[in-house]
């Protein structure tokens, strides 16, 4: 889970450079707030279960969901 939120943060950041070096701060701070809420939902964690191994749950990378959710992409 860690290390799924190290690369979250630093998806977040280099999104928020990128809008508030294209214009300035209140419409890229409205675009930045817009981007989010649309691409959010579609972020994806991905690793795997086991039982028998501790600890159970082990990220490996992010992605996002496309295609209405049927098709992953990691980066």
């Amino acid at each position: 889970m860690k290390i799924f939120l190290k690369i979250f943060h630093v998806w977040m950041v280099a999104v928020l450079v990128l809008f508030l070096f294209q214009a300035g701060s209140v419409s890229a701070h409205a675009r930045l707030v817009g981007v989010i809420k649309t691409v959010k939902p579609s972020i994806v964690a991905i690793g795997t279960y086991s039982i028998k191994e501790t600890p159970r749950i082990r990220f490996y990378g992010t992605g996002f969901a496309v295609g209405n959710g049927r098709y992953v992409i990691t980066n």
